[in-house]
């Protein structure tokens, strides 16, 4: 509640921006499309010259992902007190929906691959709810840069009356979790930037390393790749393209089978209200 009673005091002295960012992934072992949209409204952070303090932000706001398998509305809250650090804290609403995209009940740490989930009939619709936290650390020295993404989530999906398998496939991770459990990823990123992306394209290329967990059931994946990262133009009508492709070398199933390969454009803007100018002091009467 800290943060957002803050947040309430420095919008009343200025008006926060509208930030928004607008998503769509598409994606290959296994196959998928994802729509993603956050809209918040965001003030500055403390701000000076300092290589740290130039684009600091605070924002709240609200979120919905969309996909075949599940539609997930929620509440967000972000913070970026330094520019090399900032973190994404968010409470969504689970809703996954009937049909072969969906949830499927597993006894243990099974076969996951599309070939086996695209062969079965019983998924299952469900409700439930998901505590995310997803900080991000950030440096570039010259053409070099290095991110750090971190994702933690508290997942609560409610089982189908009846239901006895301790486990479950979830669509959006990729893996199959408990009915109660937390989620871990951590994927380290070393870019090389060909062309300077400040105030117009933007073009880099790289190495990455993801590595998935889950606490509860055990279940992990993890994949060396490469990623690329693209942007025509910074202006809101040109996407940023982000190109991922790894290869599971940590996996039950997929060690050795066709790469994980993902597709994203993100439409990133922002909207600022002019600070309105203090009123003209009246002139003072003329003297007769």
């Amino acid at each position: 509640m800290a943060p957002l009673f803050l947040l309430s005091l420095a919008a009343a002295a200025e008006p926060p921006a509208l930030w928004y960012r607008q998503g769509l992934t598409v994606s290959a072992f296994p196959l998928g499309a994802l729509s993603e949209t956050r809209l918040q409204a965001r003030i500055d952070g403390h701000r000076s010259d300092s290589i740290v303090f130039q684009s600091t932000y605070y924002g709240a706001g609200v979120r919905l992902d969309v996909s075949p398998a599940f539609v997930n509305p929620g509440v967000t809250l972000s913070l970026a007190p330094i520019d090399v650090f900032d973190v994404d804290l968010s409470a969504e609403m689970l809703g996954y929906l009937p049909g072969t995209f969906g949830l499927l009940p597993y006894e243990g740490l099974g076969s996951k691959l599309e070939s086996v989930r695209d062969a079965r009939t019983d998924h299952v619709a469900a409700l439930g709810w998901a505590l995310d936290a997803n900080p991000t650390l950030k440096l570039q020295v010259g053409p070099i840069i290095v991110l750090d993404l971190f994702a933690v989530s508290w997942l609560h999906i409610t089982p189908p009356e009846g239901e006895t398998a301790p486990l479950v496939y979830e669509p959006l991770r990729d893996m199959l979790v408990a009915w109660d459990d937390v989620y871990l990823e951590n994927q380290p990123v070393v870019l090389y930037e060909v062309v300077h992306g400040k105030q117009g394209p933007m073009f880099a290329f790289g190495a990455t390393w993801r590595d998935r967990f889950a606490l509860v059931s055990q279940d992990r994946s993890a994949g060396l790749g490469a990623m690329v990262i693209a942007r025509p133009e910074e202006t809101p009508g040109w996407p940023t393209f982000v190109l991922l492709v790894t290869e599971a070398l940590i996996d039950q199933d997929r060690v050795g089978k066709e790469p994980f390969i993902a597709l994203q454009a993100n439409w990133i803007g922002e909207h600022r209200r002019a600070k309105p100018s203090p009123p003209e002091a009246a002139a003072p009467p003329e003297r007769p």
